[in-house]
């Protein structure tokens, strides 16, 4: 925090020294309080000055008077980072609260931001243990009293927004990270980035708990929420894309899918919601339109992935068989970054094939005995379709 230096003949411009007592006289001993860092009894001389001279008609005295009001926070504030550097938050915080206060009464808008700005920082240091410690209520009733006073401190703002996302008050936490991440110029980029890191991380986790309750209709909502504070959110938008797919409404996919996908920040992420409108388009039988969709898929994908262009061709020379084709439309829509399938994707492999449509009884699991089933699926897909794809694709 920065030194408060005070000219001496400054502070006393304002006024003729003189032997003359009251007003002047107490403007004159407070400012000597204050050269000399006697912060509490220069804050009562110069409330003296203010509650004396208002009514003066002299103008010396109502100069002092002007002048007391100015320097008035600034004594509270002395008194307040001192007392944060001892340790002493709550009387930090009520000193630095005093100064705020009265800059806001008196119309000092310098001194205010500046009052807010340490008062911010006394806040974050005091939350900081609770956060440390993962006391996540304690350390967000704590950081959104510094938040509120200052906005701008991004460090704070992340600290709240991750304890917010931490008790499950994702509404909360999201629109404060958002807000972060809106932040523009160099001085905010490397926060504003983690915010972004935070808001996938925490977007993410929400999604997850909302599919293990099946909940789409849950994650369109969020994502609406989500798009509403920023329309043009590129994660709100494939989430939501994919939330519609998962609940078949394979017609907003199609509606959505092309606007999702310009939102997106690279190719990767495009090249994701190409394999959701591919999906939607192949599953209302528009092959034409989803063969398009499909050859926008240029990254982020697995070994048979990498090959689609190939079997694209294919189909549109009619050498291969409709039914295969969808097959792999079908592998398409659940890529594994690392070219792995889980055992789900490997069961739709395996019962697409004409050969091997036996189903195991219906349960959630399509492999009730992962182990001998996976072995047998891994056989199959190996055997039919290595090749389609030049190479047997590496299976879990």
């Amino acid at each position: 925090m920065k030194k408060l230096f005070l000219s001496v003949a400054a502070l006393f411009a304002v006024c003729i020294v003189s032997a003359q007592e009251g007003v002047v006289a107490s403007y004159n001993k407070g400012a000597e309080m204050l050269q000399s860092k006697n912060y509490p009894e220069a804050a009562k001389l110069f409330q003296k000055v203010i509650d004396e001279g208002m009514a003066s008609e002299d103008a010396t005295e109502l100069n002092c008077v002007e002048t007391a009001k100015k320097y008035l926070p600034t004594c509270y504030q002395g008194m307040g980072t001192r007392a944060a550097a001892q340790g002493n938050y709550d009387e930090a915080i009520a000193n630095l609260s005093k100064a705020a206060e009265v800059a806001e009464l008196y119309g000092n808008v310098a001194a205010l931001k500046k009052a807010n700005t340490i008062l911010a920082k006394v806040y974050q240091a005091q939350g900081g243990t609770a956060f440390n410690n993962k006391d996540y209520a304690a350390a967000a009733e704590i950081f959104a009293k510094g938040y509120a006073a200052d906005p701008k401190n991004t460090q704070m703002a992340l600290w709240l927004g991750t304890c917010y996302c931490e008790l499950k008050d994702y509404d909360k936490g999201m629109e404060i990270l958002e807000k972060v991440a809106g932040m523009q110029g160099p001085k905010f980029e490397a926060d504003a980035a983690e915010a972004n890191r935070l808001l996938t991380l925490y977007t993410n986790n929400r999604v997850a708990e909302l599919q293990t309750a099946n909940d789409q209709d849950g994650i369109i909502a969020m994502a609406d929420k989500m798009l509403e504070q920023n329309p043009a959110n590129a994660l709100a938008q494939k989430i939501r894309l994919q939330a519609y797919l998962t609940k078949k409404d394979y017609a907003k996919v199609i509606e959505l899918g092309e606007a999702a996908a310009a939102a997106q920040p690279d190719e990767t992420e495009k090249s994701d919601v190409y394999f959701i409108l591919g999906a939607a388009y192949n599953a209302k039988e528009m092959k034409p339109q989803a063969i398009e969709a499909l050859k926008k898929v240029t990254a982020g994908r697995t070994e048979i992935g990498c090959r689609v262009e190939q079997i694209i061709a294919e189909y549109d020379t009619g050498s291969r068989k409709p039914s295969r084709v969808s097959g792999f439309l079908f592998v398409l829509q659940r890529p594994e970054r690392e070219g792995r399938f889980s055992c789900k994707t490997l069961s739709v492999i395996f019962f697409r094939e004409k050969s091997c449509r036996k189903r195991p009884p219906d349960t959630s699991d399509p492999f009730p005995h992962p182990v001998r089933q996976r072995k047998t699926a891994e056989r199959c897909v190996q055997r039919r379709f290595s090749s389609a794809i030049g190479t047997a694709a590496p299976l879990l």
